[in-house]
C-alpha cells in the first residue's frame, strides 16, 4: 500500500467513530470511579487512562495525575504509551496489505519473499521458513532483546549517531490518549469497517485470522496469564496466542487481549468479540508494586462489568492482589534477603569478572564495599542482594524507577579455576545467559 494510502486512511480513521455516549448506568460509572480512584492510591499510580467502546456507544475518563509534579488532572486527553500494544497493531496494518489484494501477500508468506536476500538467520532452514505468522505468533525461536534496549547496548552508538538514522522517520512506538483509542477500538469491535454501514477494508475472513491460536503458551506463560480454581473465585485459561493477541477464557467468554509496558508506562487492550466489545486502560509511573499487581485488578474489574457479572474484587481485595490468593511472585521475604545478607558471602571473588555473550555484549562483576556490583552497557548498573538461592539485582538510577521487572541473577558452573563460568539474568518471561571471559578464550584453544 502506498503511504500516501495509510496517511489517508489513519486520517480517516481519525475523523471517524467520535459519538460518545452512556456505556455505563450512573451506579456502574459512580463504582467504577471509586474502585480505580482507590486503586490507584493504594497502588501508588499517579494516573489511569480508560477507554472503552461498547457496541456504538463510547466511554472515556482520566483518573489521578498526568503530571505528578505539576499537579496535571489526569483527563480522557492525556497521553499515554501503550508498548507492546502496538503488536496487534502491527497485525491489524499487515491484514490490511492482505486484504487489499494487491501484493499477494497471505498470512503464510515468507519472509524473505518480502525482504529479499538481505534478509538472513544464522540457519538457513529458518530464513527459508519463516513466514509472517511465525514472527506476529512469537515462534521463530528468537528471543527478546529488551535488556540491550533497557541497558543501552551498544555503548559505542551515541544519541547524535542514532538521530541520523531516518530523523524525520516514524518513531516505531505509539502513546495515544484514551480518545484516541477509541477509534482503535472501534475498528476492532467492528471488524474491520471504518465506519457505520461502510464497506470493511478488512476482510472478515483475514480480520478472524489474527485471533487464531498460532502458538500455544508453555507452563510458565500460562500460569502468569491464568487463575485457577479453587484458589481464585473464578476461572481465567490462557490457551495461546494469535497475531499480536492472547487468547483467554473467562467465565466461558472467549478474551482476546494484550498488555504493553515501557519506561513508566503500562497498558491493557481487551476485545470481547461475543459482546461486541472492548477496552483499553493505561497508567503512568511504576509506583512501588509490580506490572501484574497493578494491571490485574482493573482487568479482571472491567471484565466482570462488561460481561455483566458482580466483580470478585473489592476496593480492599484490588489493594492486596494477588493476596490473599496467591502470594506475590516476584517478591521474596525480608526474612530471606535478610538472612543470607547477613552471613558474608565464601570468596567473593570468584564471581566477579567479565561475562559475555555474542549479541548482548559484556556484562562485569565487581566488589564494593563488600558487594557484589554489576555494570552492563551505558545505562544498567546495581548491586546483587543475596537471597537463599541466588541474587536479585537492585538496579541504581537512572532505571530503577523505571525497570518494571525483577531480575533474577544466578552464577553457574564452577570452575577448576574456583571461577564461576556463566552468569544467568532470569525475569518471568526472559532469560539471558552471559559466558565467562576464560571459558570463551579457554574454548577457542585447540585441543
Amino acid at each position: 500500500m502506498p503511504l500516501y494510502s495509510i496517511l489517508r486512511w489513519l486520517a480517516f480513521l481519525e475523523c471517524a467513530f467520535l459519538v460518545s455516549s452512556a456505556v455505563f448506568s450512573s451506579n456502574e460509572e459512580s463504582a467504577l470511579d471509586s474502585y480505580i480512584n482507590n486503586l490507584i492510591g493504594c497502588k501508588d499510580i499517579p494516573g489511569l487512562g480508560l477507554a472503552v467502546v461498547k457496541d456504538d456507544d463510547v466511554f472515556t475518563k482520566g483518573y489521578g495525575l498526568a503530571d505528578k509534579e505539576k499537579q496535571i488532572k489526569a483527563t480522557s486527553s492525556t497521553v499515554f504509551c501503550v508498548g507492546s500494544v502496538t503488536k496487534s497493531m502491527t497485525a491489524m496494518l499487515l491484514a490490511r496489505l492482505i486484504s487489499s489484494g494487491k501484493y499477494r501477500l497471505r498470512w503464510t508468506t515468507k519472509i524473505k519473499d518480502v525482504l529479499g536476500p538481505d534478509y538472513t538467520f544464522i540457519d538457513d532452514c529458518i530464513t527459508d521458513s519463516v513466514t509472517l505468522e511465525d514472527i506476529l505468533s512469537h515462534r521463530t525461536g528468537l528471543g527478546s532483546a529488551d535488556i540491550l534496549l533497557q541497558a543501552g547496548i551498544p555503548e559505542y552508538v551515541t544519541r547524535e549517531q542514532m538521530m541520523n538514522l531516518h530523523p524525520f522517520g516514524p518513531s516505531g512506538s505509539i502513546c495515544a490518549s484514551a480518545d484516541d483509542m477509541t477509534k482503535w477500538l472501534k475498528l476492532i469491535t467492528s471488524k474491520g469497517k471504518i465506519s457505520e454501514g461502510a464497506e470493511r477494508i478488512i476482510s472478515e475472513y483475514v480480520f478472524n485470522g489474527q485471533f487464531n491460536i498460532k502458538s500455544v503458551l508453555n507452563t510458565m506463560w500460562a500460569n502468569a496469564y491464568s487463575l485457577t480454581q479453587p484458589q481464585f473465585p473464578v476461572a481465567f485459561d490462557s490457551l495461546g496466542y494469535g497475531y499480536g493477541w492472547f487468547v483467554s477464557y473467562y467465565r466461558g467468554h472467549r478474551v482476546l487481549h494484550h498488555s504493553g509496558s515501557l519506561y513508566g508506562y503500562s497498558c491493557k487492550i481487551t476485545y470481547l468479540p461475543d459482546r461486541g466489545s472492548a477496552f483499553v486502560f493505561f497508567t503512568n509511573g511504576p509506583g512501588e508494586t509490580k506490572f501484574d499487581e497493578t494491571i490485574s485488578p482493573v482487568f479482571y474489574y472491567m471484565l466482570d462489568l462488561m460481561l455483566g457479572y458482580p466483580s470478585w474484587l473489592n476496593e480492599t481485595t484490588a489493594c492486596s492482589y494477588p493476596a490473599p490468593w496467591r502470594n506475590y511472585r516476584s517478591k521474596r521475604s525480608s526474612q530471606d534477603i535478610m538472612l543470607v545478607s547477613g552471613k558474608e558471602l565464601e570468596d567473593m571473588d570468584m564471581h566477579t569478572g567479565m561475562y559475555s555473550h555474542p549479541l548482548y555484549g559484556n556484562v562485569t562483576i565487581t566488589i564494593i564495599n563488600n558487594t557484589l556490583h554489576i555494570s552492563y552497557g551505558l545505562l544498567l548498573t546495581g548491586k546483587l542482594i543475596p537471597t537463599s538461592s541466588s541474587f536479585q539485582l537492585q538496579l541504581f538510577q537512572p532505571l530503577r524507577d523505571v525497570f518494571l521487572s525483577i531480575l533474577n541473577v544466578s552464577f553457574q558452573n564452577l570452575s577448576i579455576q574456583n571461577k564461576y563460568q556463566n552468569i544467568e539474568f532470569l525475569s518471568l518471561f526472559e532469560k539471558y545467559t552471559f559466558q565467562g571471559l576464560i571459558m570463551m578464550v579457554m574454548s577457542a584453544v585447540p585441543i
